[in-house]
């Protein structure tokens, strides 16, 4: 999960200072009362723990929020269903657009990523929940970067209004290459892309 923790890392360190502050203003409480019960000789101690929390929230602030999960669902290419505890989750892939359904390459897109994906265990990296409900995230499986994979197989565009993190630049570069080599749905002159499909149907 290197290069996902790395595009996602801004948003692990905001949820990470969040855990962090609880983290901090739980244990402060503990060394009051402590300190009340026991005089000051604790004090030490209790310190230590406090800076180790700290530590602790701030060096893991991705792997603590990624999780995994086997893909019970495909809806379409840039769209899944993956099993949290027993509990289905919609996963909506980050960063990418894939063709609709009724758009040429949309069922091909739905294909690839159901032959990638389904019936298997994925790692998913929650970037943010859309107006949906849905998490948006990172989708990994092996060594593969699912939502990146896509762009490269010419069956999404970098969806440039969201996609906004640092790996975004190399996945247009990725797009740019898959243009250049017709592939997927590069090869049809009179591709349209998803969101303007959406906004005229």
């Amino acid at each position: 999960m290197a290069s996902v923790t790395l595009a996602s890392a801004a948003s692990g360190w905001f949820r990470a200072i969040g855990g962090t502050a609880l983290a901090i203003i739980v244990l402060d409480a503990f060394v009051v009362a402590s300190n009340r019960r026991e005089g000051c000789e604790n004090m030490k101690v209790s310190t230590f723990i406090i800076w180790l929390a700290l530590i602790f929230f701030l060096v893991l602030p991705c792997s603590a929020w990624a999780w995994s999960g086997k893909v019970v669902g495909v809806a379409d290419g840039d769209t899944i269903t993956v099993l949290r505890d027993k509990q289905p989750q919609k996963i909506r892939l980050y960063g990418i657009d894939c063709p609709e359904k009724r758009q040429p390459f949309g069922y091909r897109a739905k294909q690839f990523t159901s032959q990638l994906v389904f019936g298997k265990l994925v790692d998913v990296e929650p970037v943010a929940i859309d107006r949906y409900g849905r998490t948006v995230a990172f989708v990994q499986v092996e060594s593969v970067l699912v939502n990146e994979e896509l762009i490269k197989k010419g069956l999404g565009w970098v969806y440039v209004r969201y996609c906004k993190l640092p790996l975004c630049v190399e996945w247009q570069g990725l797009q740019l290459a898959a243009q250049a080599e017709k592939r997927g749905l590069w090869e049809d002159s009179d591709h349209v892309p998803p969101w303007e499909f959406r906004r005229h149907r």
